[in-house]
């Protein structure tokens, strides 16, 4: 935890507020608690300097291309058409601007990964994929084997999101039986066919190195058959045929159709359950996450910053980000425990606890671990991915 400001409403006192600036290049910040992660959060958009004389003046500055739009990177925005093309052109204002190689980057508002493919192959794009846009799951085994498919790990969990005050989801057991009759190992090998790593825990290998062998076993299917009846004896339900009707959720774009009827699959063979499959546009679809209008909902995170707290705060109250209604004290305890731990690897262990927690109660069912999957013009080079997933520029050129 760290004190930013005492409220959002602008009327606390300067010296409240724990940061100053003591001169033209040196910003202070008095934090509360211990922050490992302080210096992480720095570099995570939303503590971005904005200009306050711009911001001041040009309330909806960052709404378009302009002269009041302000930048502080290796390029600098210079074209907006809205819903087709971004135009970056590189910032001779920039600190570092004699390293930066490239003029200009012109980003095409693509909607199909098909059209996407299709011109980076006819030399009108020079890259495809994330983490931009996406490739199409049919081209992914024939860009492999031409040795055009790029990979590269990624801070972030693919799960499926439980409505926990849904019937029959408001039971553990039941929730632990449709998690462990999947095999993800399948669907990263079939489906989505992108490197993916199996996860059967959340917080991703990149941040505890352990959980690249998980927290419980993939595709038990004995183990979530006894779970289901143990369950369904808890609930009252005589047989799995008197179970409400279950409806999975999906927005809709190819990877989490594909995802979706592979898990309907997967429930209806080893579980003898029946799943609708619901498909939206994915603003009705959000907003109906949000609002709870759902049973089962395909999600997931990707990391703001290079911690675990960053996944696992999440789920410390039914608020934000937490779809799923579920809440524990014991959790929240462990999370608020470990925001005033000093020790390094105590710290990290009472995280860990926690996240043992969270996978028992299972709210949320992981699949797999993210990866940044790409195709590219061979001639552009050293577009940096980071561990999060974003590309960076700056040091890119064509051979």
């Amino acid at each position: 935890m760290m004190v930013l400001c005492k409220n959002f409403s602008g009327k606390a006192k300067p010296e409240e507020i724990g940061v100053k600036a003591t001169d033209d290049k040196t910003l202070v910040v008095q934090l509360e608690n211990p922050t490992p992660f302080f210096l992480e959060l720095t570099a995570f958009y939303s503590y971005f300097p904005v200009n306050a004389k711009v911001a001041a003046a040009h309330p909806d500055w960052a709404k378009d291309a302009g002269p009041n739009y302000t930048s502080n990177g290796p390029f600098k925005l210079a074209a907006w058409e809205h819903k087709n093309k971004l135009v970056l052109e590189k910032n001779e204002h920039y600190w570092d601007a004699d390293t930066v190689k490239l003029t200009k980057i012109e980003m095409n508002i693509i909607n199909d990964a098909n059209t996407e493919l299709s011109m980076l192959e006819n030399g009108d794009l020079d890259w495809a994929g994330a983490p931009t846009g996406n490739l199409p799951l049919d081209a992914m085994q024939t860009l492999k084997e031409k040795g055009l498919l790029e990979i590269t790990p990624k801070a972030g969990t693919y799960w499926y999101e439980f409505n926990t005050e849904q019937k029959p989801f408001n039971n553990k057991q039941i929730r632990q039986a449709f998690a462990y009759a999947i095999s993800r190992q399948d669907i990263v090998d079939n489906v989505t066919q992108g490197g993916e790593l199996v996860a059967t825990a959340v917080v991703p290998p990149t941040m505890f190195a352990e959980n690249g062998q998980g927290l419980f076993k993939d595709n038990d299917v004995e183990k979530a058959k006894q779970l289901l009846a143990e369950g369904m004896k808890e609930e009252g339900y005589a047989s799995v045929d008197k179970l409400p009707p279950i409806t999975l959720s999906c927005n809709t774009e190819e990877a989490q159709a594909k995802i979706a009827q592979a898990v309907q699959d997967m429930w209806q063979k080893n579980l003898g359950v029946q799943v609708k499959l619901e498909n939206q546009e994915w603003n009705v679809y959000y907003e109906n996450v949000k609002n709870g209008k759902f049973q089962v909902a395909r999600m997931g995170w990707t990391g703001d910053f290079n911690d675990p707290i960053n996944f696992l705060e999440i789920f410390r109250t039914k608020e934000g980000n937490n779809h799923t209604r579920w809440e524990s004290k014991a959790y929240a305890d462990l999370l608020a425990q470990s925001s005033k731990e000093k020790d390094a690897a105590k710290r990290k262990a009472i995280l860990q606890e926690a996240e043992k927690l969270l996978v028992d109660e299972m709210p949320v069912i992981p699949f797999y671990f993210k990866s940044t999957v790409y195709a590219k013009n061979p001639r552009l080079k050293d577009v940096v991915i980071s561990g999060l997933g974003h590309a960076q520029y700056k040091w890119a050129y064509f051979e």
